[in-house]
């Protein structure tokens, strides 16, 4: 109840109890939230909140405000006559412009306190008081001077003691204690001598009271604060002299009571306590140079080592793990790391700071979860310029407070881990827009009008880029959120989102892709869409199915018309073909018919007059008379086997077949020979070309008259068989054979005859083999395809 200045409360039982005394006038709106706070609007002066008993003002864009409302993550709106305003309290925040003596070094004590190092080698500690907005309100750091009782020189590292105290390693070699409100000096190590960089560079003191301090290349351990300081041997290094590794950079105790030790070169070793064992663990990933940034011990036995642009590596037992981009961290570039009371690791890199579960980091590093969620704050995100001081100068501690403190270049960073946002669930993901080719073709507001199921959204053929964006359905930082989308017929498998939180695709087909997204947060729980999205991309005309299908029937015509066209020229020519062999075939009937008719009748009577006169006539002249009528008849049967030959009606195998057994009979009959023809009960009905036939009646008659002029042979066997299409002709005879009759052969006027024999078959593609008979004799053999003379006569 406000009622002019105050503010009061009112319960039953206790009735009606003041909460503030002064508050601002016109207020208009009162509004508690679920955190137990009041908050203020007013007409004319913003708004204003009441946290315990005290009110303060909060900035917002605009004066006049008209609602106040709390959304499910905590986050406050306030609507004025300007703007719509989102107010939540920051993570991270500047906390103290450090002006020309910026912090490079940070420890907490025992007692919460935390103490730092300036760049300028000042020692200062800072007081905290719980009054402004922020929840941090810082004195000016006071530095210790000579009247503070800091008779040191310029300061270059420290650390807290497990006792309370504050030990400070110096610039020129020495190392002071603070304890009791009191520095004290220890004693010089013998090593600090000469005009060399004598610099504490790292100091720790161990649970057993041992003071660690490492310089240039060098380790000492002093057993107590009464500075008897021994030198602590490390392992040699492969391919590097002993004491090259460069100066001890960073110290650190673990659980176990072992102390850490990193060099600048990037070696990593661990000493027992007391100093007289050592190993080198430095990571294989590590080359030359790599920067270690910051030693981490754990209470649960882990060490956590951070490598500048290399990522993180945790240490436990005898494994290492090393955890990287490739994990889900945003950033490799570690500069400095701790971990805060809620089980978070907080890392320090350039212009942001995140943090992340101790839990996933462990489920990471032994493969048992993909990615880790870090919650990822930037100056965009808290409105504070987070610019870390760059290495190896940065540095952050965990406070007794619970908070984390952070060397920033302009001074000191806050970051408040409970005011991270919480969530009961994993927020929903949805489209924002999608894009084709720069233009936007679908809004959320479009996407949420069409209602339940899948959306469909006709694309355009030819797509040249397509942009999908989209984001969780969270109002708190969602930095921490982890989104995947898969294109069916495009992904196969989840694609992991970038922080712009799109999909871009280019020189898709068209088709349907139906598209899904999903979230998950840092618990590894994934959360599919509500609703999915087909993208459905028009085809180009050439690629509809009417088009297709209206081209397949014009090729088909098209086809079939040249196919048509085609076989009409072929039935031409081949009628064309017939036209000419028929008259070709009507020609020769006529020729062998004149011949038959005119020059056979004609040598007919020649032979019969011939014959008539020889037996009017004696002497010389009745001799040349009978060769006459022998000539004559010749004539007359060449005459017969050359009409025979020519006429077309004789074009067949059989009648070749049964021509040869008719010719070698009778030529054989007339000189006593006894002639045996052997043939095929059915030869098969195949052409035999005109060319074919003389040949094959040339070669027998060939054969036939060297039987009856040199063999001597009283018998002959023809035989004849037609099989896959080849013509076998085997003459045989029971003569002296061609040793004994070579001599006659030689001195014949047709001693030629064999080879000529020879040649005929070959020009007809076959082959004619003269060999000796079994058991004497002469056999002739000739093989000859008939297929092959067929095509050669077509």
């Amino acid at each position: 109840i406000k009622v002019d200045e105050p503010l009061f409360h009112y319960s039953h039982g206790t009735g009606l109890t003041s909460q503030a005394e002064q508050t601002t006038g016109g207020v208009s709106i009162l509004f508690e939230d679920s955190a137990g706070r009041v908050w203020l609007g007013t007409d004319r002066n913003g708004v204003y909140v009441l946290t315990g008993a005290v009110v303060r003002q909060v900035p917002t864009v605009g004066s006049r405000v008209h609602a106040i409302v709390e959304d499910r993550e905590g986050g406050i709106w306030v609507g004025t006559s300007t703007a719509l305003n989102r107010l939540w309290p920051s993570v991270a925040w500047r906390f103290a412009d450090g002006g020309t003596k910026p912090i490079r070094m940070l420890c907490t004590g025992t007692s919460g306190a935390v103490w730092g190092v300036t760049l300028q080698g000042d020692v200062g500690r800072i007081v905290i008081h719980e009054n402004d907005r922020s929840g941090a309100e810082a004195e000016p750091i006071a530095f210790f001077d000579s009247a503070s009782g800091w008779t040191g020189g310029p300061a270059e590292s420290l650390c807290a003691g497990h006792d309370g105290s504050i030990w400070i390693g110096c610039r020129d070699g020495t190392v002071h204690r603070f304890a009791d409100g009191r520095f004290q000096a220890m004693p010089r190590p013998p090593e600090v001598a000469g005009p060399v960089d004598q610099a504490i560079r790292a100091v720790v003191v161990s649970r057993t009271g041992s003071v660690w301090v490492g310089m240039r290349s060098t380790l000492l351990r002093s057993a107590d604060d009464a500075g008897t300081w021994e030198t602590v041997p490390l392992p040699a290094v492969a391919g590097l002299p002993a004491g090259t590794w460069g100066p001890i950079s960073r110290l650190a105790e673990d659980c176990d009571g072992f102390i850490w030790a990193a060099t600048a070169r990037g070696e990593l070793f661990r000493i027992s306590g007391d100093g007289e064992q050592a190993s080198r663990l430095t990571p294989s990933q590590l080359g030359g140079g790599a920067t270690i940034t910051a030693i981490r011990p754990l209470d649960d036995g882990s060490v956590w080592v951070a490598v500048r642009d290399v990522g993180i590596f945790r240490f436990r037992g005898d494994t290492v793990r090393h955890i990287d981009n490739d994990h889900g961290l945003p950033s490799t570039s570690v500069l400095a790391m701790t971990a805060d009371r809620g089980g978070r690791l907080w890392c320090v890199c350039s212009r942001r700071v995140f943090a992340v579960s101790l839990e996933e980091l462990d489920r990471v590093s032994e493969g048992r979860q993909a990615f880790c969620h870090p919650w990822v704050l930037s100056g965009v995100d808290e409105n504070a310029f987070l610019d870390a001081i760059g290495d190896p100068q940065c540095d952050a501690t965990l406070g007794g407070d619970g908070r984390l403190w952070i060397t920033l270049a302009s001074g000191l960073g806050v970051c408040s881990p409970d005011r991270l946002p919480r969530s009961s669930s994993v927020p929903i993901v949805e489209v924002e827009e999608i894009r084709v080719d720069g233009r936007v073709v679908a809004s959320a507001t479009d996407l949420a009008a069409r209602g339940s199921g899948p959306a469909r959204i006709v694309i355009a053929p030819d797509p040249r880029s397509l942009e999908i964006l989209y984001a969780p359905r969270s109002f708190a930082v969602p930095s921490n959120m982890v989104v995947e989308h898969r294109l069916a017929g495009v992904d196969r498998d989840w694609v992991r989102g970038g922080p712009q939180h799109a999909a871009t695709y280019s020189g898709l087909r068209a088709g349907c892709y139906p598209l899904t997204l999903r979230s998950s947060s840092e618990r590894d729980e994934w959360v599919d869409s509500e609703a999915g999205i087909v993208l459905d991309i028009q085809p180009l005309l050439w690629e509809r199915t009417w088009f297709r299908v209206a081209t397949v029937a014009a090729a088909a015509g098209l086809a079939a018309i040249a196919a048509l066209t085609f076989a009409t020229y072929r039935s031409r020519l081949k009628m064309a073909a017939l036209q000419r062999q028929a008259a070709l075939e009507a020609e020769r009937v006529r020729i062998a018919r004149d011949m038959h008719d005119e020059l056979g009748t004609s040598l007919t009577q020649i032979a019969l007059l011939a014959g008539l006169a020889r037996g009017e006539t004696r002497g010389d002249d009745a001799s040349h008379l009978g060769n006459v009528v022998r000539i004559s008849r010749e004539l007359v049967r060449s005459m017969d086997e050359l009409v025979w030959t020519v006429t077309p009606s004789n074009d067949t195998l059989p009648h070749l077949v049964s021509y040869i057994g008719q010719s070698a009979s009778d030529t054989l009959g007339q000189f006593g020979i006894a002639c045996r023809t052997r043939t095929p009960h059915d030869v098969p009905n195949l052409p035999a070309s005109a060319d074919l036939r003389r040949n094959v009646l040339l070669v027998v008659k060939e054969a036939v008259s060297n039987i009856v002029e040199h063999s001597g042979a009283e018998a002959v066997e023809i035989t004849i068989d037609v099989h896959d299409g080849r013509l076998a002709l085997t003459i045989a005879d029971d003569g002296r054979g061609i040793e004994h009759s070579a001599a006659e052969r030689s001195g014949h006027r047709g001693g030629n005859g064999l080879v000529n024999m020879q040649r005929r078959m070959a020009d007809l593609g076959g082959t004619c083999l003269i060999r000796n008979g079994v058991p004497r004799g002469t056999a002739i053999d000739v093989r000859l395809p008939l297929s092959t003379n067929e095509k050669q006569s077509r």
